[in-house]
């Protein structure tokens, strides 16, 4: 228990792949040994190299059919999503594919549906910094109620950071962990951090989240009223939450530190760095809290 002050930063969720093959010798030593058959698969990286979606249709067709993938990372790119049906056709009957990564390209909404088949295997994907709104969650997550495929799901890390939710996305999330029943108990790892989320998405998140199996939750660069929310957070099953940079005064800091010291949730960390509005007085009744309540870290 207790409390910390260091300023590195890390990540509110894990990444990585099981098996990383290094080079095009490696992979057919591979393949070879296991007559064709891979049990761990590659990790292929097409990140910045200037893809749009033609591209995209260009890779499907000749270079990835035939190859055991189970990392795909298409970051940093020119991709709008039309490609994604023909990824999705590819990837979907692969055993062996568990990570997809579409961070910093232009995926608007209409496309997110194209996604869905691959909810069955995929345990990691990453959309961030895309042009993503509510829209996108309702078309993603209503889609799955009329597949019949609530119950088919392994995604364990989403991460929506740096899109466009707002609110009202992030009331569809919470609504979306409340009753897909497969997403509830698959989803661990959840970041929407700067999605312009207020009081009203924060709380939603926070109520959900009671009733999910998530370990991680990222609200950093939230704006919400977090003495509306004190409660919430106090009072969540959730492992970690970060709420870094959500304009934390005093006042608020005061109130969540009461909360804690009441509350009955399990929230074993919770990082709360970069909230300078946040002085002496909020962060004095903080650590007090940390230093009392057993099993709780504080990031400050």
């Amino acid at each position: 228990m207790g409390t910390t002050s260091d300023g590195e930063s890390e990540d509110s969720y894990p990444r990585g792949v099981s098996s990383v093959t290094s080079s095009d010798d490696d992979a057919t030593e591979t393949l070879e040994a296991n007559n064709g058959q891979s049990d761990m698969g590659e990790l292929f990286s097409f990140a910045g190299q200037n893809l749009d979606d033609a591209s995209l249709v260009n890779l499907c067709g000749k270079e990835l059919p035939g190859k055991y993938i189970s990392c795909l990372d298409l970051s940093s790119n020119n991709i709008e999503g039309a490609a994604l049906e023909q990824l999705t056709n590819l990837l979907k009957g692969s055993k062996h594919f568990q990570t997809l990564r579409l961070s910093d390209n232009a995926i608007t909404d209409s496309y997110l549906p194209y996604l869905l088949p691959l909810f069955g295997t995929l345990s990691e994907l990453d959309l961030s910094f895309n042009q993503i709104s509510s829209s996108g969650i309702y078309a993603l997550f209503e889609g799955r109620k009329d597949a019949g495929a609530l119950m088919q799901c392994n995604l364990r890390v989403l991460n929506l950071k740096g899109n466009m939710l707002a609110d009202d996305g992030a009331v569809l999330l919470a609504q979306a962990l409340e009753n897909d029943p497969g997403l509830n108990e698959a989803l661990r790892h959840v970041d929407v951090s700067i999605n312009a989320i207020e009081a009203r998405g924060v709380e939603a998140l926070l109520k959900a989240s009671s009733s999910a199996h998530l370990e991680t939750l990222a609200l950093d660069d939230s704006r919400p009223d977090l003495a509306s929310c004190v409660q919430q957070v106090a009072g969540s099953r959730v492992r970690k939450i970060s709420l870094r940079c959500t304009a934390m005064n005093d006042d608020a800091a005061c109130c969540l530190a009461q909360a804690l010291a009441l509350g009955f949730g399990t929230c074993q960390e919770l990082d709360l760095r970069d909230n300078k509005q946040c002085l002496a007085r909020g962060r004095t009744a903080l650590q007090g809290v940390a230093k009392m309540k057993k099993g709780l870290v504080l990031h400050m």
